[in-house]
């Protein structure tokens, strides 16, 4: 009876895992370009899944995910994602995060980057909060615009949404409860010509 329970478990686990064979996911800087290594390194798993999975769009080279330790204490996750774009070209989605207290209550953070097929990081959005964002809820975002220009946005929601900061292009907007609203005050730095 106890073999055929663990047989039993062992065909659901398969069955809801699927085929994948993502390795584990290595930390990198989130915020910069894919080094040279990091690309043959997805390379090289992009042909172990495409070797598992034939034919897919979307395939996860790496997956790491701490949630049973996450639950309790101290969560940490990362995945790298890649898609085909064109035939022969790949684009890259990079995932980590990390969360502390029990089920991330005090402070958790997550941050995606995509890139393009020759490692060059095309956007990064960070989302983050403390106590389940009841004290503050932060956003951040980066794109790199066709000039090359990186355009950067900063909003903070701060003590559940009480005060509001956005900052964008030269502009801080700060207000009262949500944004935009009359309560507020819009503060234009030098936005090097641009409105």
């Amino acid at each position: 009876m106890k073999t055929t329970w663990l047989v039993t478990f062992a065909v659901m686990a398969l069955g809801l895992l699927g085929c994948s064979s993502a390795h584990p996911y290595t930390r990198i800087d989130l915020g910069q370009n894919l080094s040279p290594a990091t690309l043959t390194r997805f390379a090289g798993e992009a042909k172990d899944a495409a070797a598992c999975c034939p034919g897919a769009q979307m395939t996860t080279l790496e997956r790491t995910n701490w949630w049973p330790l996450g639950i309790l204490v101290y969560w940490w996750q990362g995945a790298a994602m890649r898609t085909e774009v064109a035939p022969g070209r790949a684009a890259y989605m990079v995932q980590s995060s990390q969360g502390f207290g029990p089920i991330s209550i005090l402070y958790v953070t997550s941050t995606h980057s995509s890139y393009n097929d020759k490692g060059e990081r095309l956007s990064t959005m960070t989302g983050s909060n403390v106590l389940l964002g009841h004290l503050a809820m932060i956003h951040t975002g980066e794109n790199v615009l066709p000039d090359g220009r990186k355009q950067e946005v900063s909003m903070y929601h701060l003590f559940h949404h009480l005060l509001n900061i956005h900052i964008m292009d030269g502009h801080t907007n700060v207000s009262l409860f949500t944004s935009p609203n009359p309560i507020g005050v819009d503060f234009h730095a030098d936005s090097g010509g641009r409105p």
